[in-house]
């Protein structure tokens, strides 16, 4: 088989696996994970990317709770998290339906200085950009996301009352977020397997997967501020087609988890022509709800 047919071949395959929910099988722990915020304590590397929502994920278990780590790279993404908000949803019957789930982080108000307008125009002369300036910003968004981001929101576990609570608390679904020296950020959950399941987990729930999904709202298209410039449409006929973005509709209302936890939709196609600003909103990616689905085997030992 040529070099050409073998490109192809895979190009196909990573396409494919982008339509479909990816089987993953959990990472076997010893002993609990401690929910600090640090990939220390993780026996392999995050081997799981998704380029939509741009997360670096990994997925571990032992015999009392599913352990969830993200890691995000890029300070775009981070400052997309900590304004937009981040859900995971869990389906105990590996299915696609968000029966319960956590909203963290949350919506919340964007950090002095660090604003998605700003670093949509800094992206595009990254290399020009004073490297102080960057640190700072870095610094900024870190200062405010440890003193707001204190809190998750919770939905559907039973015997867990739909509400805010600590990052640390009672039920034991915890999170914790902290930045390594490179600026990497780490985002760890637990679930307790008994909310998760509704019983004890026992060897045949290691033969059915679960289905995980990560979902990132749509941000808000900002005000433009008198005398900026919009440049989010380019290009004479009004814009230009990011390719296949994954556009979600609708989401949860009433009590519910609208911090990052958007309901089902289905795929965005391609857009109208004319390209007027609310279609390109609808192409760009930054601006659509991104959902990501992943079935987890849990595991009873190590593999």
């Amino acid at each position: 088989m040529t070099r050409a047919a073998l490109f192809i071949l895979l190009v196909i395959s990573v396409f494919f696996n982008q339509l479909t929910a990816q089987t993953i099988h959990c990472l076997w722990e010893q002993k609990p994970v401690n929910i600090d915020g640090k990939p220390d304590e993780w026996p392999e590397i995050f081997n799981y990317y998704d380029g939509n929502t741009k997360l670096q994920f990994a997925f571990a278990s032992d015999t009392g709770n599913l352990y969830v780590a993200l890691k995000i790279t890029d300070d775009p993404t981070q400052i997309r998290l900590f304004n937009g908000g981040l859900g995971i949803w869990i389906d105990p019957k590996g299915k696609k339906k968000e029966t319960m789930g956590v909203s963290f982080p949350l919506k919340g108000d964007a950090a002095p200085g660090t604003g998605e307008g700003k670093h949509k125009k800094q992206s595009a002369a990254i290399e020009e950009q004073d490297p102080r300036a960057q640190k700072s910003d870095a610094l900024r968004l870190k200062q405010h996301s440890f003193l707001t981001q204190t809190t998750l929101r919770v939905k559907g576990f039973a015997g867990v009352p739909e509400q805010v609570l600590p990052l640390k608390n009672d039920y034991g679904i915890d999170v914790a977020f902290n930045w390594d020296s490179l600026n990497i950020l780490t985002i760890e959950y637990r679930f307790p397997l008994a909310l998760v399941l509704g019983h004890p987990f026992n060897a045949a729930d290691t033969l059915k997967p679960i289905s995980v999904a990560f979902i990132e709202p749509a941000l808000e298209t900002p005000k433009l501020v008198q005398g900026e410039e919009d440049n989010s449409i380019t290009g004479p006929s009004g814009g230009q087609n990011n390719g296949m973005n994954r556009g979600m509709g609708g989401g949860m209302n009433g009590g519910g988890m609208n911090n990052g936890m958007g309901g089902m939709g289905g795929r965005s196609g391609m857009g109208g022509s004319g390209g007027g600003h609310s279609s390109m909103q609808q192409m760009d990616p930054a601006k659509q709800e991104q959902k990501l689905w992943s079935k987890v085997v849990l595991t009873l030992e190590k593999l």
